[in-house]
């Protein structure tokens, strides 16, 4: 729904100060960097095709969530390291090096390889926990030499004991299986699944689980008795706390969540050029601010979900504006929820090019802050 009347959006530029021309050092409470690649790379005369859609986290709530960041690099990219400029250049280097320009001769089909990695953001309560969903997907033809690989996870991170939860940390899974579960929690289930397959159910499989926000999403494979297995996923919003583990109530209901205040190094350079969070001139959008805020009403779409549960509120997107006025580096360093975040930082990729920052008349790297509120009324 565009332009929908529960919905209002603000934006204002908030970083270009005229204070001087000082390369930017800052750290930032939460920071999520939203990266989105179509690559083409080969090895030999093997071509690798790569998409990545990732929502990284640098920063979560003060900490720099370590044992996080290795765990995602671990599952995503085989890599066990929490740089993730590191994690990344690395893995791009399994695949050989970058196409650039035309090729003298078609790739033989047969040595071609799809890879498809994906990290999302899926739920966060303040200093509590945050949740992502995972996924790595690599598909080679016949003679390609790299390793067919297919996995997805689901996975809770607590924020207050500072570690990637196991499913029996997070669960009573004594509680997840037979009729009792279904009696209680049958309503939640999704529109895959009708009663009649419900009254031949022989068997409940938990596969995946997380929590989004106070709700617990569950990924589950149901058997009947003729044989016929059913894959769905549940959303469960009442009764959550009877499926949690004790420790992991004890955590959510914490009164004084321990706070943990780290550094994060934000970079100063792009391209081996200072970044500025302060210009003598401006960076500005096409048309001036008035410009901007239609862009923004005319693109951003407030999802139904949302609207339905009355979520409100800011999400602060950063960027860098390079000295072409492209559009670098996006990262959410204000989180309302993933699914705003998320829209914001569409609306913003979308973008034409600006007019660049400036100092001494010279077009350099600029460091913005764009604050997109939502509300409903």
């Amino acid at each position: 729904m565009r332009n929908s009347k529960v919905c209002h959006v603000l934006l204002a530029v908030l970083c270009m100060m005229l204070l001087g021309s000082v390369p930017v050092k800052a750290a930032l409470p939460s920071s999520i960097l939203y990266i989105k690649d179509h690559l083409y790379y080969h090895l030999g005369d093997e071509m690798n095709v790569i998409d990545v859609n990732l929502e990284w986290p640098e920063q979560v709530d003060g900490s720099l969530v370590v044992a996080l960041k290795q765990y995602l690099a671990q599952y995503v990219f085989g890599i066990s390291n929490s740089n993730f400029d590191e994690v990344y250049q690395l893995f791009k280097k399994r695949f050989g090096t970058p196409v650039r320009g035309q090729l003298a001769t078609l790739p033989d089909d047969q040595k071609y390889c799809y890879v498809d990695c994906r990290v999302k953001q899926m739920g966060h309560v303040s200093n509590r926990f945050i949740s992502f969903s995972l996924d790595y997907n690599c598909q080679p033809a016949k003679l390609s030499s790299q390793p067919a690989d297919t996995k997805h996870i689901l996975i809770t991170y607590d924020l207050v004991r500072q570690r990637v939860l196991t499913m029996d940390e997070l669960l009573r899974l004594d509680r997840m299986q037979g009729p009792e579960f279904v009696n209680r929690y049958g309503l939640y289930f999704n529109s895959s699944v009708d009663t009649d397959y419900l009254n031949q159910l022989k068997s409940l499989k938990l596969n995946n689980a997380c929590l989004v926000d106070n709700r617990l999403l569950l990924e589950m494979t149901l058997g009947t008795f003729n044989g016929e297995n059913t894959d769905f996923e549940m959303y469960i919003g009442k009764d959550v706390e009877r499926l949690l583990n004790k420790e992991m109530v004890k955590s959510l209901k914490q009164i004084e969540p321990a706070t943990i205040l780290e550094s994060l190094q934000v970079p100063t350079e792009l391209d081996g050029e200072p970044i500025y969070a302060n210009v003598e001139k401006s960076p500005s959008f096409p048309g001036g601010i008035d410009s901007l805020r239609q862009f923004v009403l005319s693109n951003i779409t407030y999802p139904i979900d949302q609207q339905l549960i009355h979520s409100s509120g800011q999400v602060k997107v950063s960027f860098v504006l390079d000295k072409k006025g492209q559009i670098r580096n996006v990262s959410v360093i204000g989180m309302l929820s993933p699914v705003l975040d998320r829209e914001a930082v569409r609306v913003i990729k979308l973008m034409p090019n600006w007019v660049p920052g400036e100092i001494n008349g010279v077009p350099v790297n600029t460091q913005v802050i764009i604050p997109v509120t939502f509300f409903s009324r």
